[in-house]
């Protein structure tokens, strides 16, 4: 199913944002900057 494939996918997002979150403030800027450009 299509809803199962999404939820799957926004798990994987939260997960990675609370493992950006946690580590420290450049980093996550790092990640913040490259996140979205490595999608497409």
């Amino acid at each position: 199913m299509v809803l199962i494939r999404l939820l799957y996918l926004l798990m994987i997002r939260l997960f990675s944002w609370m493992a950006v979150l946690a580590r420290s403030d450049t980093v996550k800027d790092v990640e913040i900057l490259s996140g979205p450009m490595s999608e497409f």
